[in-house]
């Protein structure tokens, strides 16, 4: 029977305990050094725009912190750092950018529509034959995000592509994800399209949406709203 102990070994790897004199072993730190290294280079490359904001110095030293704070559950480090960003936020020197997590969790976001699952998304062409009662639910790769406050797409998509953001328009952005095409696909929404799309995941049908939508923004343009949502493949039959 192995019994080598998995728990006290990991314990030990992050920090919390030497079960049986571990840390003393020859070669011990340097391993942890290399998987805590590891950990901090997933969590750099899964935040692009956070690297072009805060520039990666910066990033790394909040990454060995969080990493040591909420180490990985498993070995695979590509979907590592769901509450990244929110904890970035939160460090010494972003003060100043109030608006730091909720674009860092914009590219978590890219991350999670580039895995998640496929759908065949409800087509452009039908949209006129819905009916009122019609179950559509968000595309299971598709991601959004609206803020009333800050112009998250300017500021993401800009950060994004490795360019600091200049020249804002400081209003309020939304921002949706899709893969239509096995591509993730980035695009500015307003706030209709948000709304529709929460309203959509809490299972309302089609009407309950559109109700919902009125209830939050003034005249909206429901046939220029359906029109990007379907282009985008946001929208898939429940």
């Amino acid at each position: 029977m192995n019994s080598f102990d998995y728990a006290g070994f990991a314990a030990a790897l992050w920090g919390r305990g030497d079960a049986g004199g571990l840390v003393a072993q020859p070669g011990f730190a340097v391993y942890r050094n290399t998987v805590i290294s590891g950990c901090v280079d997933a969590l750099i490359a899964n935040h692009p725009s956070l690297v072009t904001l805060m520039g990666e110095a910066w990033l790394a030293g909040c990454a060995r912190d969080y990493v040591r704070a909420y180490p990985p559950q498993d070995a695979y480090l590509v979907r590592y750092g769901a509450g990244f960003a929110a904890f970035a936020s939160g460090m010494p020197g972003a003060e100043a950018w109030p608006w730091l997590g909720q674009v860092g969790a914009l590219d978590y976001g890219w991350l999670e529509c580039h895995l998640a699952a496929d759908a065949d998304p409800v087509p452009a062409a039908s949209l006129a034959a819905l009916a009122a009662d019609t179950a559509l639910a968000p595309h299971p790769a598709a991601r959004w995000v609206w803020s009333g406050q800050w112009p998250l797409w300017q500021l993401w998509s800009s950060a994004r592509s490795g360019c600091p953001p200049e020249n804002l328009q400081w209003q309020g952005e939304g921002v949706l994800l899709s893969r239509p095409a096995g591509e993730v696909l980035a695009c500015p929404v307003p706030q209709e399209a948000c709304v529709f799309l929460d309203a959509l995941a809490a299972g309302q049908a089609l009407d309950g949406a559109v109700d919902a939508v009125c209830a939050a923004v003034a005249s909206p343009d429901f046939s220029g709203l359906m029109q990007q949502l379907a282009g985008a493949g946001a929208l898939v039959p429940r």
